[in-house]
């Protein structure tokens, strides 16, 4: 209705032409465009695919979940107004297949399950990237899979009971029967990347797996478990440790790129904060030789501090080529009275800890443990270093195979 409205008006002779020697008097619109009418319908054509591509590029990129069919289980769909749309989950499993699963800055999309411990997993059939701007909430653990890729926005905000965001598929068999094997990777440069805020309910678990992974955004899992891990195939024990497990042999072995078509070069990398207090945070990749520089490279503040006497652990796990490489703060301390350090490991065949590192098990009543180098496994032998308690207590003895360098510190009692 628009071209033909354009092209029309475009088309009006100000006189019709009566034999090959009298000229047509242009119209108003033509004489006002100083044009001639076979020149001013070229140029109007133009205008409106112009004009029509300006409005396709105002549309949002993003919109609330669309095209959602459940293959498994029992869930409804409905769109509670024209920003939110609601997710009924009926039995304690469930599997919609999304033609896209994005979210605007505007939009929200709720997650209504029967318990906690509910689990749904979302799975992208469509051709398009995962954008998630806006809202996501749910009060069990949400899964999505996109092979195509997962982005969460700067101003995104993400509250769920857990969340688990992968390029990997998983069987329909096998999670339906709580065998989360996810082993169908089709797209060996899948990225997830987190730029907003996830917030997992305590003792929740928030997990980012592709072979490449990104957080300049905050994650915060009190009393859970928060896992970054770069890898094609993995497993997953829910109802155990809630650790994931890359599959043995398992490497990234492509370039990846981000979002915005940049070369990513570590498979792993944190540059905003993760804070699991009284949990367990996890960086771990396996890279094959010459795709990155680092394995894992963590720029920003990882805590995971003693909560209720509860001791919380980081580690940082690389194994292949490239270095595991810390700048930022890596906090396991126990502040209050009657509490421990926790535990620091960056385990690898190459460790650096560059200028800024930060690494605090200190505890008021006995220091923790730190770990440095070794292989993979934390077996190798290192370096030997103290790790007192600031109180009564005993402190636990670590190993470093490399010299930390200039500007890092340990805090260790």
């Amino acid at each position: 209705m628009f071209w033909y409205w354009l092209v029309t008006i475009s088309c009006l002779p100000g006189k019709f032409l009566k034999g090959t020697s009298e000229i047509a008097r242009p119209s108003y619109f033509q004489r006002a465009l100083f044009l001639t009418p076979g020149l001013s319908i070229s140029l109007l054509f133009a205008l409106a695919l112009l004009v029509a591509s300006g409005l396709m590029a105002a549309r949002p990129a993003s919109a609330n979940p669309e095209g959602g069919t459940v293959v498994a289980g029992a869930a409804q769909i409905a769109k509670a107004s024209p920003k939110r749309l609601d997710v009924i989950q009926g039995t304690e499993k469930a599997i919609i297949d999304w033609r896209k699963f994005s979210i605007a800055g505007d939009e929200h999309t709720d997650f209504q399950q029967p318990s906690p411990s509910a689990v749904v997993l979302n799975r992208v059939r469509g051709d398009s990237r995962s954008d998630l701007l806006g809202r996501l909430t749910a009060n069990g653990t949400i899964m999505l899979v996109n092979p195509n890729g997962v982005l969460i926005g700067a101003g995104a905000r993400i509250d769920v009971g857990g969340l688990v965001a992968s390029t990997i598929d998983i069987r329909n068999e096998n999670f339906m029967a709580g065998r989360y094997v996810f082993d169908v990777a089709t797209n060996p440069s899948g990225t997830v990347v987190n730029r907003g805020h996830i917030t997992v309910a305590e003792g929740g678990l928030a997990a980012l797996v592709a072979p490449g992974v990104e957080n300049s955004g905050i994650i915060e899992a009190r009393l859970g478990r928060v896992t970054l891990a770069a890898g094609n195939r993995f497993t997953l024990d829910l109802y155990g440790d809630e650790l994931v497990q890359l599959a043995v042999g398992d490497q990234v072995a492509e370039a990846l790129v981000g979002p915005e078509g940049v070369q990513l070069a570590s498979l792993v990398s944190n540059s905003g904060r993760i804070s699991a207090d009284g949990g367990t945070v996890v960086l771990t990749a396996v890279a094959a030789k010459d795709v990155v520089d680092n394995v894992i490279n963590t720029t920003g503040i990882v805590e995971a501090r003693t909560v209720y006497e509860q001791n919380g652990e980081i580690v940082l796990v690389g194994t292949g080529e490239g270095i595991v490489a810390a700048s930022g703060t890596l906090d396991a301390s126990g502040s209050a009275p009657g509490e421990t350090g926790g535990t620091v490991k960056l385990l690898g065949e190459k460790v650096g800890l560059f200028d800024g590192t930060r690494i605090d098990v200190s505890g008021v009543s006995g220091g923790g443990t730190v770990l440095i180098g070794g292989n993979f496994q934390g077996n190798g032998a290192g370096a030997q270093c103290l790790a007192n308690g600031r109180g009564p207590g005993r402190g636990h003895r670590s190993r470093r195979d490399h010299p930390r360098r200039r500007g890092s510190s340990y805090r260790l009692g």
